[in-house]
């Protein structure tokens, strides 16, 4: 074949047709991912990270959001901004650019998986005949494996650059391994494979600190198998290139990571139950015996394939070089996937809590007891499989005969058509979210005081119609809109929720929707209830702190209608606020200067007001007026 890549790259080109084929009707409007899974918080991170790079760089920084005390940001995956920034810096470096180069980005990856399992297939299998098939047959096991085939019920953007790893692999087994067979007249690698080697191992683990470790530990089991392959001064020179080159990226990373979330991982540490965080019996759905006990909890669902695993330890029986290395380190990446003590679904089994390897590393370095879900592992996992799967293929090869292609087609489309039905069947069609914001809303901002922006409805968990909260819609836009916002991240961090002033327009907006749901019972109307009326002395309240508003540093509220809710704080706010500054297209918004009229009788001169509410015993204050 005068292309033996064609068929793994065209399998990659499926699985990245597949995620972004729902953005195609309007790719710089629709983003890859549900806006209910962690993908809007991941967008944000890369757009806020790629819109300041050359100001604080790539890692952390200070962001206009949780006014007015404000937060430092970790970007968790650095890596995909090779991708990302590019794309966002030629089109344009706005929103437009942000959604695009987010949908370059996934279209990316799985090509990446495909080309490295290729390569890898290339160096485990040889480059006979059926290395074509024996990489199509890698690909399916790795960027079709069970874990990416359900990538839109997560959104982790952390773990794309797991498809980095089988070109990692590729360069690892050329660096590490003393060449034989068919590959023996390439003679010692070249000084570049060893750089290659290093600086994919830190592309991976700059994906995030989970990658990071769990490339750590294949790496780690994978040179000690071929340390009797090289002497031992050249396997520790060699190994300490790799180790160097990859550690020395992730440094500032690492930095950036404790700086900000340092009380995380210096705390105390999570209890087994915590890092199971289960909701399947994983060792019967490792071995495809038992069905899971909830669906979208693939974090819980260590399952890498049997048939790969299959091909696998038919290439360790037949062939020799060490192919055994593969599947035996699938199945090493099984039993950690399996969680820090073994649960057999609450059967109370003899067996039951028996520690586990992961559960045993956790003992020896704490800082590892951080990882809640070590079932994410089958993400790397899957690198080994593919490679033990193509080394299956290539010792099949000469049974088969002629009828070899065929047959490896079979194999990868019964690999695919396992990984797409078990543990869970993904959607058909991928979902998709739009994160720019309202047209109408720069003409709302310009109605209002220049200062932060009360954004409304509060990005908190709402107990309508979703699962999960909306992650930080309002600190998307705020990257539009170039103004302080009182959301936060995640919903968690919305300090303004959590004050008198938002908790009073909270019961309002609950007010407003307990009269929505009277008003729509027919048999309520009939008997001829009234509606219930708002709290007089809530609505009070609120008057009363829009001038604490004003003095923190916020010029205007905003109320997105479109949003769950925004319809209630609609009724709420113009009852007590009376009618908005600005009232388009679904988007309303008050001037806070117009409101708060009792601002003349205040001293002259005063350039620090604490804001009456506290969250967690602490006062909000205004950075940008910080009492010297």
């Amino acid at each position: 074949m005068r292309a033996p890549w064609g068929p793994s790259l065209a399998l990659g080109a499926a699985v990245a047709l597949w995620w972004c084929s729902v953005v195609l009707p309007d790719p710089s409007h629709r983003a890859v991912g549900s806006l209910y899974t962690e993908a809007p918080g991941h967008f944000w991170g890369l757009w806020g990270a790629a819109d300041s790079l050359w100001a604080t760089g790539p890692f952390a920084r200070e962001i206009g959001a949780d006014h007015p005390k404000g937060m430092a940001m970790h970007l968790m995956d650095p890596v995909n901004l090779l991708l990302f920034w590019p794309v966002f810096q030629v089109l344009g470096a706005g929103g437009r650019a942000a959604v695009l180069a987010w949908n370059f980005t996934h279209a990316a990856w799985p090509l990446i998986g495909a080309l490295g399992s290729y390569l890898l297939a290339r160096r485990v299998a040889g480059r006979g005949p059926a290395l074509p098939w024996a990489a199509l047959v890698a690909t399916a096991a790795t960027v079709a494996c069970p874990f990416f085939l359900v990538y839109h019920q997560q959104g982790r953007t952390e773990y794309l650059p797991a498809l980095l790893y089988p070109l990692h692999l590729a360069f690892f087994h050329r660096w590490m391994r003393r060449p034989e067979g068919d590959a023996a007249e390439e003679g010692a690698p070249p000084p570049w494979v060893g750089v290659a080697a290093g600086l994919s191992l830190a592309g991976v683990a700059l994906g995030g600190w989970y990658l990071a470790v769990f490339a750590g530990l294949v790496n780690g089991g994978l040179a000690l198998a071929w340390w009797r392959g090289l002497p031992r001064r050249e396997w520790a020179w060699r190994l300490g290139v790799v180790v160097l080159l990859g550690a020395g990226p992730t440094l500032p990373a690492a930095m950036a990571l404790l700086a900000t979330q340092g009380e995380h991982f210096l705390g105390t540490s999570e209890s087994p139950d915590a890092m199971m965080a289960t909701a399947s019996d994983p060792l019967l759905v490792a071995l495809h015996l038992g069905s899971p006990r909830a669906q979208g909890m693939m974090n819980s669902h260590p399952y890498l394939g049997l048939l790969p695993l299959a091909l696998g330890a038919c290439a360790a029986w037949k062939l020799r070089g060490g192919r055994w290395v593969w599947p035996a380190g699938a199945l090493a990446v099984v039993t950690f996937a399996l969680g820090p003590e073994l649960y057999l679904g609450g059967l109370g089994t003899a067996l039951d809590g028996l520690p586990m390897p992961a559960g045993l590393l956790a003992d020896l370095v704490p800082p590892v007891s951080k990882i809640r879900t070590w079932s994410r592992f089958t993400a790397v996992g899957a690198t080994l499989l593919g490679a033990g799967a193509a080394c299956g293929v290539a010792a099949l090869w000469p049974r088969l005969g002629r009828k070899g292609p065929l047959a490896a087609l079979a194999l990868a489309s019964g690999v695919v058509l396992d990984h797409g039905t078990w543990p869970e069947r993904p959607a058909l069609v991928a979902p998709y979210f739009e994160p720019l914001p309202p047209r109408a809303l720069d003409d709302a901002l310009a109605t209002i005081a220049p200062g932060a922006v009360i954004a409304l409805p509060f990005d908190t968990p709402l107990e309508l119609n979703q699962r999960t909260e909306e992650h930080g819609l309002w600190v998307i836009w705020q990257l539009h809109m170039r103004r302080p916002v009182s959301s936060g991240f995640q919903g968690e961090a919305d300090r303004l929720a959590k004050t008198q002033f938002g908790q009073e327009v909270t019961t309002l907006q609950t007010d407003c929707v307990a009269r929505y749901r009277h008003a729509c019972t027919s048999a309520q109307a009939a008997r001829g209830l009234d509606t219930p009326p708002l709290r007089s002395a809530v609505a009070s309240t609120v008057r009363s702190e829009i001038g604490a508003m004003w003095l923190a540093g916020f010029g205007g509220i905003v109320v997105a209608e479109q949003r769950e809710q925004g319809a209630a704080l609609r009724e709420a706010l113009e009852s007590v606020l009376g009618p908005p500054t600005f009232d388009r297209e679904h988007v309303l918004a008050w001037n806070l200067r117009d409101l708060a009229t009792w601002e003349s009788s205040l001293p002259q001169g005063i350039d620090l007001v604490y804001y009456n509410g506290t969250v967690h015993g602490e006062p909000l204050m205004s950075r940008d007026n910080e009492r010297r």
